[in-house]
């Protein structure tokens, strides 16, 4: 009879020796000995040894020693370090200049060592014919250039929630050293009108030598395209000397529901993989002949580095947040790459049961335990072979990606290089955190996360149990198989911390678990966080592994601030403080989403505006008034404003503030420019705001009403409203501006950059926010550089002189609305008759910065 793993469960040590000794008798391969919360031991047996050791006293239980694997869905974008080493930046159809290959690829006989990128998922090798920045229009079948197209769509990527189109050379693919690679990131990006990630695509171009390439086609995440200027996808790459040679997989004209599924299978329907990877596609080009020379490229700028975040951020608050972290501290779904949680997790343990940690990660220097286990290799050196386990504890507690950034990473490695290992393995490492917590880190709290699961296993759900029985909070992934977590474990543990994902959308993510037994949801979709590939790497990955550490590290946060809670206690903590009811399809879950901005209940916004307090509606003057508790506004001594964090915002509002000071307990209500906000009263020294909407830019005065007769806590002027472009919505202007077609632009800078395209949309209607977004967007480059834009205006049925006419007020009025954006430098315009016939003309806008 065939042996197999199992695991055997006694009742305690002693048993444990006991039964073991007849285990060998019978003929069993014992291999590994628990001691702990859970005690027994595993091994090769039969099922029949198996059944007899199960009969004997002192025997809990027998169950296979299942494998146990990684909770996240197959990703199929490569995180190679080179694919994020230069930056398109934020923009909407721009191109880059000729960017060197790094080796010769010899496209069906002529030979390229260059390439152009294009933000709208493509790019064409190097022929001589400029930029390629077009949106729409693409045949492959007819096409006069040599297109490669992963995903041809109208992207965009000006909404700060999207990622910025990247691309580099690699020198190192799979751990191989010394290999050649050119690669581009379509990852987590917009569609055209700045709209919130739908794209996740990637294209490597790798060397086999003697120009031989392979193309290989990644896709993570595919939303449907429903951009007017487009809305369709071309997937494929095109030979326009031989059309034989061009692969069309999609056209524009294909429907595009087939390509879509939301994940990681999007466009393997019909697309031959040459992968095992889902979402994973290859193709070969091996043309054989010799190549005749190519054309001379263009020269090569230097490609323009991805930019830091360098805006002051106030104390406690981080600046270049990734998605995931941005959307913790607000109710809204409003975007500020910006990072405010209740805490840093100072003094707290965060046990990473997974693969291991990459412990000289940057995101890690200061912080690793001196005391960490690997139950894969039996030793104390848990170092990360495979990737999962530094990914994830980036998210609980790295410098830069996580969410408590001052407390102490233990690794405790369970997974292999694979990203798989036995129960006993996983029941080996939560054991060792039970028993040697105390004495390891004595005087401090800690939490576990748990990205990894199966099916349902009472081992691992006896020793998740028992971990949290000595004290430590259990974060674990609810699974990525889309179905109902109570059949996997520890997901169905009722003690844990059970964890769905979301995305940027606040939309269940396609493969998150569901369920009752699922505690919150929490970001899980394209979460960016540190990777083993060196030691300043980063990687993008899906799955409820994403989602569970954003939990794990509020909870260590909440730890941090309150290190007498129980285990019981920070469920409820991240339970209570949560985002209610935002959640899309929850699938029968609790509609919840992790806030970690702080720990209480979120109060609504109250009804009958700013009455109660010393506002226009509460009995005073907008400014304090006679019941507005003294002059000031502040009714004296008893309540004051002393810091508005931060003190500036967008004018669409939905961003959330803190107001700090003193005597804010009893709160009735908030104004911010004499507007109501909801709001919630922290403490007696800090409020929480969700900011209104204002009608225009500049400062507002933040009242905190109280009583009528305390009055309340003034602060005049205390917040500023900015334009910020990109914006979604922006404000309507008053002057009606025209609408505009696809004209290129370019924008140049003093400084030697890969140079871009910018183009305006034709849009029909007669003020169309698409035009004012674009201005925006002009006004907020013209700090550093000139930038100038193309308007083309479409005029009235008459004359040529009634059509220039008309032309020309569209100018003035771009020109009043730019400076209701706050440009101060030289605008100018310039009106030119394209064609007289089609009694069209264009506004040429130029912004140059104070000189």
């Amino acid at each position: 009879m065939a042996s197999e793993r199992y695991i055997v469960v006694t009742e305690n040590a002693s048993a444990t020796t006991d039964v073991k000794e007849r285990a060998v008798d019978l003929g069993a391969d014992i291999d590994k000995t628990l001691i702990g919360t859970v005690d027994g031991f595993a091994g090769e047996m039969t099922a029949a040894q198996a059944d007899e050791l199960e009969a004997l006293p002192g025997v809990e239980y027998v169950e296979p020693d299942a494998l146990i694997t990684l909770e996240a869905p197959g990703s199929a974008v490569r995180t190679y370090a080179g694919c994020t080493a230069n930056s398109l930046g934020r923009v909407d159809d721009s191109s880059t200049g000729s960017m060197a290959i790094g080796f010769p690829v010899n496209w069906f006989g002529t030979e390229y060592t260059s390439l152009y990128v294009n933000n709208n998922g493509g790019v064409a090798l190097n022929d001589r014919a400029a930029g390629f920045s077009d949106y729409a229009g693409i045949d492959l079948a007819t096409t006069t250039r040599p297109l490669i197209l992963p995903l041809f769509t109208d992207m965009d990527t000006r909404n700060p929630a999207s990622s910025t189109v990247t691309y580099g050379q690699v020198t190192t693919l799979d751990g191989q050293p010394d290999v050649d690679a050119f690669c581009v990131n379509w990852v987590n990006v917009g569609e055209y009108n700045a709209t919130a990630p739908k794209f996740s695509a990637q294209l490597v171009i790798e060397d086999k030598g003697s120009g031989n390439v392979d193309l290989e086609f990644n896709y993570n995440t595919v939303g449907t395209p429903t951009s007017t200027t487009n809305g369709r996808f071309v997937v494929g790459y095109a030979n326009p000397n031989n059309r034989a040679d061009s692969w069309i997989h999609v056209t524009s004209a294909n429907a595009t529901a087939p390509y879509v599924d939301g994940g990681a299978s999007a466009l393997n329907a019909n697309l031959d993989a040459g992968a095992t990877v889902e979402g994973r596609f290859v193709r070969q080009i091996r043309p054989g002949a010799a190549p005749t020379a190519s054309p001379t490229p263009s020269p090569t700028p230097t490609p323009t580095s991805i930019s830091s975040c360098t805006d002051a951020v106030p104390a406690g608050t981080y600046g270049c947040a990734p998605w995931g972290l941005d959307r913790l501290d607000t109710r809204t779904r409003t975007y500020d790459q910006r990072f405010t949680p209740a805490g840093p997790g100072s003094g707290v343990v965060a046990y990473i049961v997974d693969t291991g940690v990459r412990s000289d990660h940057t995101e890690f220097t200061g912080r690793m335990g001196a005391s960490q286990y690997d139950a894969v290799d039996g030793d104390t050196l848990p170092q990360d072979c495979h990737g999962h386990g530094t990914h994830v504890a980036g998210t609980v507690a790295g410098a830069n990606y996580g969410v408590a950034r001052q407390a102490t990473v233990v690794g405790v490695r369970v997974l292999n290089c694979s990203g798989s290992g036995y129960t006993s393995d996983v029941v080996e490492g939560l054991n060792w955190i039970a028993a040697n917590h105390a004495a390891n880190y004595p005087g401090r709290r800690g939490v576990a996360n748990m990205s990894l699961g199966g099916g349902a296993t009472k081992s691992i759900d006896d020793a998740v149990e028992g971990v949290i029985v000595a004290g430590i909070p259990v974060v674990v992934a609810a699974g990525n198989d889309n179905a109902n977590s109570a059949n996997y474990s520890p997901a169905r543990v009722p003690a844990a911390i059970t964890v769905a994902a979301s995305d940027i959308n606040d939309t269940r993510a396609w493969f998150s678990n569901f369920g009752s037994l699922i505690d919150t949801f929490a970001p899980g979709v394209d979460v960016l966080s540190a990777s083993i590939a060196s030691t300043t790497a980063t990687a993008t990955y899906s799955g409820t592994s994403m989602a569970a550490p954003h939990v794990a590290g509020a909870a260590a946060v909440y730890l941090g601030l309150n290190p007498t809670a129980t285990t019981a206690a920070v469920s409820e903590a991240m339970a209570s403080s949560a985002t209610t009811d935002v959640i899309t399809d929850p699938a029968g879950s609790v509609n919840r989403l992790l806030y970690a901005r702080s720990f209480s209940t979120y109060t609504p916004p109250p009804g009958g505006g700013s009455s109660g307090g010393g506002g226009s509606s509460g009995g005073g003057s907008s400014s304090g008034g006679s019941s507005g508790g003294g002059s000031s506004g502040g009714g004296g001594s008893l309540q004051e404003i002393t810091e508005v964090r931060p003190a500036f915002g967008p004018i669409s509002g939905g961003n959330t503030v803190a107001i700090i000071g003193y005597g804010f307990t009893g709160a009735s209500s908030v104004t911010i420019g004499g507007r109501p906000a909801a709001f919630k009263v922290v403490n007696d020294a800090t409020v929480e705001v969700t900011m209104p909407a204002a009608a225009a830019a500049g400062s507002a005065d933040v009242a905190v009403n109280l009583s009528a007769a305390r009055g309340r806590a003034f602060a005049p002027g205390g917040y500023v409203y900015r334009v910020e472009a990109p914006a979604a919505t922006p404000a309507p202007s008053t002057a009606p501006v025209s609408a505009s077609d696809s004209s290129p632009s370019s924008a140049t800078s003093s400084t030697a950059q890969a140079p871009t395209s910018v183009r305006f949309k034709a849009n029909s209607a007669s003020i169309p926010s698409a035009v004012r977004t674009q201005l925006r967007t002009l006004a907020s480059s013209v700090e550093n550089t000139r930038v100038t834009g193309v308007v083309r205006t479409f005029a009235q049925t008459g004359s040529g002189t009634a059509a220039t006419t008309l032309a020309r007020q569209r100018a003035r009025n771009i020109v009043a609305y730019l400076r209701t954006l706050g440009v101060e430098g030289t605008i100018s315009t310039r009106v030119t008759r394209t064609a007289a016939a089609a009694q069209r003309d264009r506004v040429v806008v130029s912004l140059s910065p104070v000189s």
